[in-house]
């Protein structure tokens, strides 16, 4: 799936997640069973598409996002990353983060037996398989996971599937300040903040109004600032910028619009994301 995410927009077949309260009391102020854009199933949804991939009984739980099937294989699931103290900056302390993360995952999928489905990528580099969980009940494990708080939506490489329903669950548990939304280390930062440059490696939600937009011989830039030695700057390669085209997004539209944007943190003169994918950017205004 690939395709632009507009602020606001809800995929109503999406479901309802069970309840994980008990374990998450301490972080999320409002019951886990809080609604998510429903559904659960991407094949109810035509921008979803996933390959099926068998099915396993899990054996034991690694961490937030991990889990390992009695038949031996490791499974990560796919288009989302539980917190982990790596994923942000040294010193930060989030153990409590990663803690109920890996509870309320265990509360999941635990001794189930589950679906697996897969994208673009069916493995990655560390023999692990990517794919995207289902119970017998039918609730889509990454859905339930973001919608609580307990993990945040990244696509892996250029596998953008079902991108669009995480990120409109994501959007919900953000606002509601679940989970690792409550946290400084995961919350969406200010395009003009000045200590951003500070989380360099990490990836990151950054938010701000564009200035402008500037052209190279390569790349095309949404500039935050007038200064770029200093200030952010989104990189749009040609394919991305093709890919706004297609869903009628023209690059040139994007100035003075406020958006969202994903993706690790770089260095080019000034701090700055280079988007992998059209699904990376949010238009927050109706422009």
């Amino acid at each position: 799936m690939r395709s632009l995410s507009i602020k606001g927009r809800r995929d109503t077949r999406l479901v309802l997640l069970p309840a994980l309260a008990g374990a998450l009391a301490i972080l999320i102020p409002v019951p886990v069973h809080a609604q998510i854009a429903a559904g659960g199933r991407a094949d109810n949804d035509q921008a979803c598409e996933l390959v099926p991939g068998g099915s396993g009984t899990v054996a034991a739980i690694v961490d937030g996002d991990t889990l390992v099937l009695t038949d031996g294989r490791v499974v990560r699931l796919a288009g989302v990353e539980a917190p982990k103290s790596f994923l942000a900056r040294p010193g930060a302390d989030i153990g409590a983060l990663e803690d109920a993360a890996r509870n309320g995952f265990e509360r999941l999928v635990a001794a189930k037996t589950i679906e697996l489905r897969h994208g673009q990528y069916t493995g990655d580099r560390h023999g692990r398989i990517l794919a995207h969980l289902y119970r017998e009940d039918g609730t889509w494990v990454q859905a339930a996971m973001v919608a609580a708080g307990l993990a945040r939506v990244r696509p892996f490489a250029e596998d953008h599937s079902c991108l669009e329903g995480l990120i409109a669950g994501e959007n919900e548990a953000r606002e509601a300040r679940r989970g690792l939304w409550r946290s400084d280390e995961f919350s969406v930062i200010s395009a003009y903040d000045s200590s951003l440059i500070e989380r360099k490696g990490l990836y990151v939600l950054v938010e701000g109004r564009v200035l402008s937009v500037g052209r190279g011989t390569r790349v095309k830039f949404l500039n935050f600032g007038h200064y770029w030695r200093r200030d952010f700057t989104v990189l749009v390669d040609a394919s991305v910028a093709r890919g706004l085209a297609e869903r009628g997004v023209a690059m040139e539209s994007l100035a003075e619009r406020r958006v969202r944007v994903r993706g690790v943190l770089e260095e080019n003169g000034g701090p700055a994301i280079r988007l992998s994918d059209p699904g990376d950017i949010e238009i927050l205004d109706d422009g």
